[in-house]
């Protein structure tokens, strides 16, 4: 039972890994197949409302959706609904045409489950976890790692696509990673035994509990301010990574490229400081460590692009963010796998 549990957790990180890098590329590819096409800034910020649009949809009411239908399912149809998006916006725009409408329709049609699907993988990790005999710290930094490798691969890959045979055809990789995505879930992940699709809670229907799980946010001071910074910071986030950054890259980087070395860096480091924090994650001051790297993961990344420094500077600010985003979310990492499920899909990081 313990090896069956290892061998699903293995495949669990490498789903996630493979559906992460292809959100990667999708992230890098939209941006400039946007500019491609004749559009402007005001395109481009538009492209990325959309994208960011399904993400807060999909947190709150894909959540309710996850508990009923289980968990690996929710993954399974998440890889596949954003594969066959994704696959669209080339296949149309190479052959038919696609409209900057249907770019943006694809796009929100691709987002709408990806929260639900990571926070169907990241919901598994306690029980597979506890059944493989693996401390909760580092099963989860193992999940942040993974995430970070997607961006450590996903950053220069997308660059090299986008730059080498153009951002639409670069999005033929994203929908292969999600394909392999689902194909991983569906033949290596085993749920582990017990309620894990909400039976042994009453049901409410549906939007019964949506109720439930925003009244348990609402009522629960420290998941409201969670929910509040992780929302301001998103917002923040959002704007520079799928607006600012591509902009950016076009006019003073010469293209996707340079980008795409600048955020791998970021990954990068950001896998090694997940990966050496797990070693002492249990035994440092959570809220300390948490509020000293969560500052210094945003800092220095936006401080040496305001200035307009060099490529070399980028990189290095870069690097140290990385590393302290890495340790910020193994510091957050829940000490147990209790609490209700229902408002696992309000609480997500995008």
């Amino acid at each position: 039972m313990r090896r069956r549990a290892l061998g699903s957790l293995v495949a669990l990180l490498t789903a996630h890994t493979l559906s992460q890098t292809g959100n990667v590329v999708t992230l890098f590819a939209v941006p400039f197949a946007v500019l491609a096409t004749g559009g402007g800034a005001v395109q481009v910020g538009v492209a990325s409302f959309v994208a960011t649009v399904p993400v807060v949809l999909g947190g709150p009411l894909g959540g309710v959706l996850v508990g009923r239908i289980g968990y690996k399912r929710s993954s399974i149809l998440a890889d596949v609904v954003n594969g066959v998006a994704v696959l669209a916006i080339p296949v149309l725009a190479l052959t038919v045409g696609l409209p900057f409408w249907g770019l943006l329709g694809l796009v929100f049609v691709g987002g709408l489950l990806d929260t639900p699907g990571q926070t169907s993988r990241r919901v598994m990790v306690p029980d597979i976890s506890a059944l493989a005999g693996v401390r909760l710290e580092r099963s989860v930094g193992f999940v942040d790692a993974a995430t970070r490798l997607s961006g450590l691969i996903g950053a220069p890959l997308a660059g090299l696509l986008v730059a080498a045979f153009g951002p639409f055809q670069a999005l033929y990789a994203t929908a292969a990673g999600f394909a392999f995505s689902a194909v991983v879930t569906v033949l290596f992940v085993a749920v582990p035994p017990g309620p894990v699709t909400g039976e042994d809670e009453p049901q409410e229907g549906y939007w019964g509990d949506l109720r439930t799980g925003f009244r348990a946010v609402v009522r629960d001071p420290l998941l409201r301010l969670l929910i509040g910074m992780i929302l301001i910071t998103n917002l923040l986030d959002a704007a520079r990574s799928n607006t600012l950054l591509p902009l950016y890259a076009d006019q003073r980087l010469g293209g996707a490229g340079a980008l795409g070395w600048i955020v791998a860096s970021f990954g990068g480091s950001a896998l090694i400081g997940s990966v050496l924090f797990g070693f002492v994650a249990h035994r440092v001051p959570r809220r300390v460590t948490f509020s000293v790297c969560f500052v210094l993961a945003g800092g220095p990344s936006l401080v040496v692009f305001a200035l307009g420094l060099s490529v070399p500077w980028l990189v290095a600010g870069s690097i140290v963010s990385g590393l302290a985003a890495g340790s910020s979310t193994r510091s957050s990492a829940p000490s147990s796998s209790s609490g209700s499920r229902r408002t696992s899909g309000l609480v997500s990081s995008a």
